[in-house]
């Protein structure tokens, strides 16, 4: 990877391949005991990384390579030491003059659209859609927040919603997580409380495209 070199990063350790809120994504680790120093001058030589922010220890840096934007944190965790990680997706960046209202609007109008349809429908349509990630074509992961709503409350809400869509739910859960099955789809839920409400992390898994990818690979 060219950015690895313009940024004299070692890139072997790729953590993320996938989307975020249907964006992809991908992400690396890195890290070294020594070079510290070396590491932030090569920084101040390249022309990827535009913006640096300090707090404490920790650096965040971000720019734009070749039509893609490259974020960065960068931990210094001893004298010369330091461990870091990379991500870099497409950039959608977009611009709107005075005379493009109206264009602007259509386009936040279309990304409302397009969180709402990521929304379940046995879910409360007052959930909001807090994190959206697909790390494989056959398996995604949510986090929704349901306002003022306990737990216990919103579990029977989601459980009677599901029996009704012929989902079936496993008296074992997994660790921690509530195991619902309607043919090759399975659904794992977790419900945490929150000062705002209740959390819900939801991992989807398609058991067929997941057994079809295996065999074919």
């Amino acid at each position: 990877m060219v950015v690895a070199k313009d940024l004299a990063l070692d890139l072997s350790e790729k953590i993320f391949q996938g989307e975020i809120f249907s964006q992809p994504m991908s992400a690396w680790q890195f890290n070294s005991a020594y070079g510290f120093d070396s590491f932030v001058k090569d920084l101040s030589k390249q022309n990827i990384i535009q913006q640096y922010h300090g707090l404490g220890n920790l650096i965040m840096l971000s720019g734009d390579y070749e039509q893609h934007s490259v974020l960065m944190h960068v931990e210094r965790v001893g004298a010369d030491a330091y461990r870091g990680f990379l991500s870099v997706m497409p950039s959608q960046a977009l611009s709107f003059a005075l005379s493009e209202v109206e264009q602007f609007q259509q386009y936040l109008l279309k990304e409302q659209a397009l969180a709402s349809a990521k929304k379940v429908p046995w879910l409360a349509p007052s959930a909001s859609l807090l994190l959206d990630i697909k790390t494989t074509p056959y398996q995604s992961q949510q986090i929704y927040l349901v306002p003022q709503q306990e737990p216990t409350l919103l579990r029977e809400h989601v459980a009677i919603n599901l029996k009704h869509m012929g989902w079936q739910t496993s008296d074992v859960d997994d660790f921690g997580l509530s195991l619902w099955t309607k043919g090759s789809q399975q659904l794992r839920l977790f419900f945490s409380q929150q000062a705002e409400g209740t959390a819900l992390y939801v991992l989807t898994q398609d058991l067929t495209k997941e057994a079809y990818e295996n065999t074919h690979e």
